[in-house]
């Protein structure tokens, strides 16, 4: 079966939000015509709480897209962005959500954790399409340490 993924269009990626993609709004009408070709839509969110360990604002004295050691992995500090119930959080409007048959939050937890697009992705055969507003950044932080953490 084939599936399409759509990740993280949320929000906070687009332009105005907490950690903006420069034209992420761009990717809504282009998922949007995309679902009607697969049988299978599924959707990341994520859906971090306050004090996420990824969130520089979480580590006094660090800053934005500075690298720190987080539970013994390498891990890059963010903007706080998509915070859990929080507007920014939510997908992004004008995203058609009638067929979507899942939503699966990421980086729910303070620490860095397994996220859904790798477990999806390794179980989904052949691959699906992955689209998404941040797609090569979500794809690359999303899947660097799946393998190390899944165990």
């Amino acid at each position: 079966m084939k599936a399409l993924i759509l990740v993280d269009i949320q929000t906070d990626f687009l332009p105005g939000g907490a950690l903006a993609v420069p034209n992420g709004d761009k990717v809504i009408p282009v998922a949007n015509q995309l679902q009607a070709a697969f049988p299978l839509v599924v959707v990341t969110q994520d859906w971090h709480p306050a004090d996420h360990g990824s969130f520089a604002a979480n580590h006094p004295g660090k800053k934005v897209f500075e690298q720190i050691d987080l539970n013994g992995l390498p891990q890059t500090l963010w903007p706080v962005h998509c915070v859990q119930g929080t507007p920014g959080a939510e997908l992004a409007p004008g995203l058609q959500s009638e067929g979507i048959a899942k939503i699966f939050t990421k980086g729910t937890t303070w620490a860095l954790t397994t996220t859904a697009v790798c477990s999806i992705t390794a179980n989904v055969n052949p691959p699906g399409s992955v689209s998404g507003s941040k797609r090569k950044a979500s794809q690359q932080f999303s899947c660097a340490d799946w393998p190390r953490t899944t165990a």
